[in-house]
């Protein structure tokens, strides 16, 4: 026994007396679990040919010896590859809280295998969910209610909300860590929390996505959107929370001008009707150039709108479609409003004597005016 024992321990190679080890394992990278089979006992019965055969594919377990598929270390490194393998092991070890405990840290599934009791038990089931969080589907209920466990629980995996008892489920502070790691998390949150504005203003601070899971009458609401805005704002982001925003609120002109004021690409997220308002859509550009990179076809194809665009904003000339860039006196109107609109003319036109001139021009204008605000 003494030998055997050590031979678990030693490298396969020596065993492998056919020099087929390497070909066997390459088989079973492959999926060719039948290379196994030829496998000679000595190999089968070797600890580390089998730990090598498992990292290839965990059900090189099904080869193994009857002694070795009984070994703590074979069978947590297969646990840890798949936690169906906790089945495999002996029933005296899934009662055994010492090698449960090494299991739920190699693989927090395999709590769902293990003897009932150990489910209840705290330190284990803390163990589980810190590996793997959806691992709480599988504690016994009186630790689905543990404030403990379950925020262990979505910390790691914000979607092992849905595990939780109904009452930490509404718990906000609970609620908010687990949107905090995935926001998709909220899908589990009970409505009345989903229509509670400062719950809701918390978690759209921290992802824009949140909206998607607003009450309804929230997405209605033009307070609580420009509220849901400025948290954008506070977040540096662009203003997403528009896009699930309702309908009516994205055809709102007051709401969508305000909107960009903040971020002027928030007007992409304007409905399909504000995107083709000519009047809105200069309102929009006079706020910023980049709007009129969203205006509707329509609009982006004619000339006269492009040219009033210009007129209002000359930097807008970044934005125009290419059609336009070469139309001589589209530049001028550009550089007449704005002189740095001259950056986006094509090559041949920033040399053009008419359009430095109408750039001298500009400069002269600018340097009067802030003579005569000195002098004021």
């Amino acid at each position: 026994m003494e030998d055997r024992a050590r031979s678990l321990l030693d490298g396969w190679e020596g065993c492998d007396s056919q020099g087929c080890g390497s070909a066997i394992l390459e088989r079973v990278r492959r999926g060719d679990l039948k290379a196994l089979a030829a496998a000679g006992e000595e190999l089968l019965g070797n600890r580390s040919f089998l730990l090598d055969a498992l990292s290839r594919d965990v059900r090189a377990l099904d080869y193994a010896s009857d002694i070795l598929q009984a070994d703590p270390v074979v069978l947590l490194a297969a646990i840890a590859r798949s936690a169906y393998s906790t089945q495999l092991a002996p029933d005296s070890f899934l009662k055994d809280p010492a090698f449960v405990q090494q299991a739920v840290e190699c693989n927090g599934h395999a709590l769902e295998f293990v003897d009932g009791e150990l489910q209840k038990d705290k330190t284990i089931v803390m163990a589980a969910v810190q590996q793997s969080g959806s691992s709480l589907q599988y504690a016994a209920d009186s630790l689905r209610v543990d404030v403990e466990i379950v925020r262990a629980a979505v910390r790691q995996d914000g979607l092992a909300l849905e595990y939780a008892a109904e009452q930490l489920q509404a718990t906000p502070d609970l609620a908010l860590d687990a949107a905090c790691q995935n926001m998709s998390a909220l899908k589990f949150v009970p409505s009345i929390l989903l229509s509670d504005r400062g719950f809701m203003l918390k978690a759209i601070r921290r992802s824009a996505f949140a909206m998607q899971f607003a009450a309804e009458s929230l997405r209605r609401d033009k307070d609580f959107v420009l509220e849901a805005i400025k948290q954008d704002g506070m977040a540096g982001r662009d203003g997403l929370v528009l896009q699930f925003a309702s309908e009516e609120l994205r055809s709102d002109r007051e709401l969508l001008l305000k909107a960009c004021r903040r971020f002027g690409s928030a007007v992409r997220l304007a409905s399909s009707a504000l995107l083709g308002d000519r009047e809105f859509m200069w309102e929009a550009i006079q706020l910023n150039a980049v709007a009129l990179q969203f205006a509707a076809e329509n609009l982006r194809s004619d000339r006269s709108f492009i040219l009033e665009a210009l007129q209002r904003k000359g930097a807008c000339l970044k934005y125009v479609p290419e059609e336009f860039l070469t139309d001589r006196h589209l530049v001028i109107e550009a550089v007449k409003n704005d002189r740095s609109a001259l950056n986006y003319a094509p090559e041949n036109l920033r040399q053009d004597p008419t359009i430095l001139s109408e750039v001298n021009r500009a400069v002269a204008l600018s340097n009067r005016d802030d003579s005569a605000g000195e002098e004021g």
